[in-house]
C-alpha cells in the first residue's frame, strides 16, 4: 500500500506537467485574429459570398448572348431519285437565316444589362451582410472570451473570500452557515464558467462558419473597440443610404420590370427569314442529230434525247406575322403590373431603411452613453464598494452576504460594461450595412 502511494506521489507531478504542456500547446495553436484579418478571410473564403460573386460574373457574361442572331440553317435536298437506285435528277443546297426584329434585340440586351446590374448590387448586398455578420460574430466571441476571463477572475476573488470565511469560522467569529454558503457560491460559479465556456465555443464556431473555415478551428480575437462617439445626423445617414446596395438592388429590379414591358411590346414587331438556294439539276434536252449516208450521198436527220446539266439560284424572303395580338397585349399588361409592384417595393425599401437607420442609431447612442456611465461611474463605485465590504468583513464589521453582494455587483458591472461596448460595435456595423459606407475612416473595412 505504501509502494502504491509512493508511486502515485512520484507520477502525479509528471501528469500535472503533461497537462500544463498540453494546455500551453493548445493555447499556442489558437490563432489570434484582428477584425481586419477576419474581414479579409471572409471575403476570400465565405461560400455564400463566393457564390454571389460568380452569379454576378454569370450575368455579366450573359449580355454577349443577346448580341447575335439565331444560328443559320444549311440543308441539302435530293429529288427524283430512281426507285431502283441511281443518280438523283436534282440537288438543292440551301442556306437560311432568321432575323429577329431590332426592337426585340434591343429589349433583350437591355434586360440582360439590368439583370447584370441587379446581380452586381445583390453581390454588394451580400458582401455587406457577410461583413456585418462577421463583425457581430467577432464581437460576440470577444464578449464571450472577456466574460469568461472576468468570471474566472471573480472565481479567484471568491476563493479568497472563502478562505476568509473559513478563517473566521475557525476563530469562532462567523457561523458554519457562512462557510457552507461560500462553498455553494464557488460551485455555482463553476457552473456559470462551464456555461460560458460552451457559449464561447458556440460563438467561435459561428465566426469560423462565416470565415469559411472548419468549425473546430481554434482561434481567439483581439480587443478592438471604436473610439469615435456616435455623433451622426440622421438626415445625413438617410441621404447616404439612398445610394446603398440594398436600394440599388431594388432600383435595378424596377429597371428589369420596365425592360420587361419593352420586351412585351417588342413582340408586336415581325421577325424575318432570308433563304438562299443553289439548284443543280439534270434535264433531258432533245438534240437534232445529223447523219450522212455515203452510199446515197445524202444527209439524214433524227431527234435524240441527251442529259444536260442546268444550274440556278433561288432567293426567298419570309415575314413572321404576329397576328395573335391578344396574348401580346396580355403580356404587356402583365409586365406593366410588374412595374407598379417594383415601384412599390422600392418605396417600401426606402422606408424600411429609414426605420432601421433610426433604430440602429438609437441603439448606438444608448450603448455609447452606457459605456461612459459604466466606465466613469458604475465600475469605480462597484470597486470601492467591493474593497470596503472586504475590509469590513475581514474586520468583522459586516456579514458574509454584504461581502458577496459587493463581489457580485463588481462582476456584473464589468460584464455589463463589455456588453455595452459590444452592442455599440454591432450597432455601428449595422449602420454601415444600411448606408453602404464606412462609419469611421480608420475602422477595419472590407
Amino acid at each position: 500500500m505504501k509502494t502504491k502511494k509512493r508511486y502515485t506521489a512520484e507520477i502525479l507531478p509528471l501528469v500535472i506537467l503533461l497537462v500544463l504542456l498540453a494546455g500551453f500547446a493548445a493555447a499556442e495553436e489558437a490563432e489570434t485574429l484582428t477584425l481586419q484579418q477576419a474581414l479579409d478571410m471572409a471575403g476570400n473564403n465565405n461560400p455564400a459570398l463566393l457564390a454571389s460573386r460568380q452569379r454576378w460574373i454569370e450575368k455579366q457574361r450573359s449580355i454577349a448572348i443577346t448580341n447575335g442572331w439565331p444560328n443559320p440553317e444549311f440543308g441539302i435536298m435530293l429529288e427524283d431519285i430512281p426507285s431502283g437506285g441511281g443518280k438523283p435528277m436534282m440537288y438543292e443546297y440551301s442556306l437560311s437565316q432568321e432575323i429577329m426584329a431590332p426592337a426585340k434585340l434591343i429589349a433583350m440586351r437591355n434586360m440582360a444589362k439590368s439583370e447584370a446590374g441587379m446581380a452586381g448590387a445583390d453581390f454588394s448586398v451580400k458582401q455587406l451582410e457577410v461583413y456585418t455578420a462577421v463583425k457581430q460574430a467577432y464581437y460576440d466571441l470577444l464578449y464571450a472570451e472577456r466574460s469568461l476571463a472576468i468570471m474566472k477572475e471573480n472565481q479567484g476573488l471568491m476563493e479568497h473570500l472563502v478562505n476568509i470565511t473559513q478563517t473566521n469560522y475557525s476563530h469562532g467569529t462567523s457561523p458554519l452557515q457562512e462557510t457552507l454558503r461560500a462553498q455553494a457560491e464557488i460551485s455555482r460559479m463553476a457552473v456559470e464558467i462551464q456555461n460560458m465556456t460552451a457559449m464561447t465555443a458556440a460563438a467561435r464556431n459561428r465566426l469560423n462558419y462565416l470565415l469559411g473555415i472548419s468549425a473546430n478551428t481554434p482561434l481567439t480575437v483581439e480587443e478592438i473597440f471604436t473610439a469615435i462617439p456616435p455623433d451622426f445626423e440622421f438626415t445625413a445617414l438617410q441621404n447616404t443610404a439612398q445610394n446603398s446596395p440594398a436600394i440599388a438592388s431594388m432600383t435595378w429590379e424596377l429597371e428589369m420590370a420596365r425592360n420587361n414591358v419593352s420586351m412585351a411590346k417588342s413582340q408586336f414587331w415581325p421577325d424575318f427569314k432570308l433563304n438562299f438556294s443553289f439548284v443543280q439539276s439534270t434535264v433531258m434536252d432533245p438534240m437534232l442529230m445529223k447523219m450522212v449516208d455515203t452510199r446515197l450521198n445524202r444527209a439524214d436527220y433524227s431527234l435524240e434525247m441527251r442529259e444536260v446539266n442546268r444550274n440556278s439560284w433561288k432567293v426567298g424572303f419570309m415575314v413572321m406575322l404576329p397576328i395573335w395580338f391578344g396574348q401580346y397585349k396580355a403580356k404587356a399588361a402583365s409586365a406593366q403590373a410588374g412595374v407598379t409592384a417594383a415601384q412599390a417595393l422600392v418605396s417600401d425599401m426606402r422606408n424600411m431603411v429609414g426605420m432601421e437607420l433610426s433604430m440602429a442609431l438609437n441603439e448606438a447612442q444608448s450603448a455609447w452613453r452606457l459605456i461612459g456611465l459604466y466606465q466613469n461611474t458604475v465600475i469605480p463605485q462597484a470597486e470601492q464598494a467591493y474593497q470596503a465590504s472586504m475590509v469590513d468583513y475581514t474586520n468583522g464589521k459586516t456579514d458574509f452576504m454584504a461581502a458577496l453582494d459587493g463581489l457580485v455587483t463588481l462582476r456584473n458591472a464589468r460584464l455589463d460594461y463589455y456588453k455595452s461596448r459590444v452592442d455599440y460595435e454591432k450597432a455601428l456595423a449595422y449602420l454601415e450595412q444600411l448606408t453602404g459606407k464606412p462609419i469611421a475612416t480608420d475602422s477595419p473595412q472590407p
